[in-house]
C-alpha cells in the first residue's frame, strides 16, 4: 500500500510540474544592461550594449531562441537549451549562448560572443538572467529582465 502511495504521489508532483512548464512555451521579451568589446580586430572603442532589447520565444518546454538589439545598431542572436532539473516546478532554467552580428563588414558576420543564463519564474510570467562575453577586457557579467507577452 506505502509503494502505491509513494507512486501517486510521485505522479501527482510530475503532473503539477509539466502543467507549470507548459506556461513556459510563447514569446517573451524584456531589456537588459551592461557591455562588452567585440572581439579584434574591429575598434577597441566601440561597444556593444548587448540584450539592451531582446524577444525570444520558448518551443516545446526545450529550447529558447531569440534576437537582441541595442540602440547603437548592434544585433545578434541567442539560443539555449531549458534544462531538464530546476529548484521549483515554477521555476525553469536555461543555458545558451548568444552572438553578434559585425556590422564592419559587408555582409555582417555572426560571432559567437559568449553564455548566457535565463530563469524563468512560470507562474509570475517573469524572467532574469546574466550574459557574459568572451572578451577580456569584460570582468562583469550583463544583466536582462523581461517577462512573457504571448503564445
Amino acid at each position: 500500500m506505502r509503494k502505491i502511495l509513494m507512486g501517486l504521489l510521485a505522479l501527482t508532483i510530475l503532473l503539477s510540474a509539466g502543467s507549470a512548464f507548459a506556461k513556459l512555451d510563447g514569446t517573451w521579451e524584456g531589456e537588459g544592461k551592461g557591455f562588452c568589446y567585440p572581439p579584434f580586430p574591429t575598434p577597441y572603442a566601440y561597444q556593444i550594449y548587448a540584450w539592451q532589447k531582446w524577444t525570444g520565444e520558448v518551443a516545446d518546454e526545450k529550447v529558447f531562441f531569440g534576437k537582441w538589439e541595442d540602440e547603437k545598431g548592434n544585433y545578434g542572436e541567442f539560443k539555449g537549451e531549458i534544462l531538464p532539473i530546476s529548484p521549483s516546478p515554477d521555476i525553469a532554467i536555461c543555458k545558451g549562448v548568444w552572438t553578434w552580428y559585425n556590422i564592419f563588414i559587408d555582409p555582417p558576420k555572426a560571432i559567437e560572443m559568449g553564455p548566457f543564463t535565463m530563469t524563468f519564474y512560470i507562474e509570475k510570467e517573469y524572467c532574469e538572467g546574466k550574459w557574459w562575453s568572451y572578451s577580456a577586457e569584460t570582468a562583469r557579467p550583463g544583466t536582462m529582465w523581461g517577462k512573457r507577452v504571448g503564445e
